[in-house]
Order: C-alpha cells, then sequence, then structure tokens
C-alpha cells in the first residue's frame, strides 16, 4: 500500500474553469469591441457624407467667385442626417463646412462600464480650380 500525502485531484479542473472563464471574458471584450467599431465608423461615415453633400451647395461659379451658400449648405446637411436618423450641428463659414454629431454607445453585455456620448466632426471645404 502506498499512501500519498501531496494529492493534486481536482486541479487540472480548476484550471480548466479558470481558462474558459477567461476564454468567455475575451470573447465578450472582442464582441463588444466590434459593436463599438461598428457603430463609430458607421456614424463618422455618415458625418464625413453629410460634409461634402452640403459643401455642394456652391454658387457664384460662373461669376469666377465660388462660394457655398451657407444657408443651403446648411439646409443639405441637416436634411442628409436626418435622412440617416442622426442629429447634429451643421455650421457653414466661408467655403468651409463642418459638422458636428454625438456617437451615444450603450454597451451591452459590458453595461457596467456605462453609457458613452463621443463627439465627431468632420469637415469639408470648396476648392476651385
Amino acid at each position: 500500500m502506498s499512501s500519498r500525502t501531496d494529492d493534486a485531484r481536482g486541479s487540472v479542473s480548476a484550471t480548466v474553469v479558470c481558462l474558459v472563464g477567461a476564454l468567455v471574458m475575451l470573447g465578450v471584450f472582442m464582441f463588444e469591441s466590434g459593436r463599438f467599431i461598428d457603430g463609430y465608423l458607421r456614424t463618422s461615415d455618415i458625418t464625413e457624407n453629410a460634409a461634402r453633400m452640403a459643401a455642394q451647395s456652391v454658387v457664384g461659379i460662373r461669376a469666377g467667385s465660388p462660394r457655398v451658400d451657407q444657408w443651403a449648405a446648411s439646409e443639405s446637411g441637416r436634411d442628409y442626417l436626418a435622412s440617416e436618423g442622426v442629429a447634429g450641428t451643421v455650421t457653414a463659414k466661408g467655403n468651409m463646412i463642418t459638422i458636428r454629431v454625438m456617437f451615444h454607445w450603450a454597451p451591452g453585455v459590458l453595461s457596467f462600464l456605462g453609457n458613452r456620448n463621443i463627439p465627431i466632426t468632420r469637415s469639408a471645404h470648396v476648392v476651385d480650380g
């Protein structure tokens, strides 16, 4: 008969449980990161497209002094944002259009991180030439 005093039964089970838990948490973080990146890039693209759309409101081309029609540019930018379901501010000054929106991120599984509001600002210039 042999008797062992250094019994290690169950140590493999504890290791497997820890590894599985770590892999599940890694998967959750990757899922939430993907959701964040997708939402941020989508909102950024919409903001950029609205700035480009607004910058097409140019007057005075035939007179030789192209400039942005500030009222039409603001309306065009707001209309584009509204058509995409995004709220934001449109500023037209000189030959520059600036659009600012807030990206609201609400984590699903990681709700303990809290909601975040991230400002996104994109601009477009009218260049003659």
